[in-house]
């Protein structure tokens, strides 16, 4: 099964539920050097800064291209390191 990859700009994603609901109060705020993925799936990205409650986080593909976006928190989720 071949998988089909795209690339999206952030300003062609659109909010279809909020995530407020999603998130754990006793979760500790993400950091830079922490993993994350977005919920939606994808790779293993790390973040690299934040500016209130958007985060830049890099990644890179198989071929060792590095990509880099700034997504909201509620985009994304943190990682175990046992999980990347």
């Amino acid at each position: 099964m071949a998988v089909r990859r795209q690339q999206y700009l952030i300003d062609q994603l659109h909010l279809v539920a909020r995530g407020s609901t999603f998130q754990d109060s006793r979760e500790p705020p993400l950091r830079v050097g922490d993993w994350v993925r977005l919920n939606s799936g994808g790779p293993a990205c790390l973040v690299v800064d934040f500016n209130g409650d958007e985060f830049a986080v890099s990644w890179r593909d198989r071929k060792g291209a590095g990509y880099d976006a700034l997504f909201p928190r509620l985009c994304l989720g943190r990682l175990c390191l046992s999980s990347i």
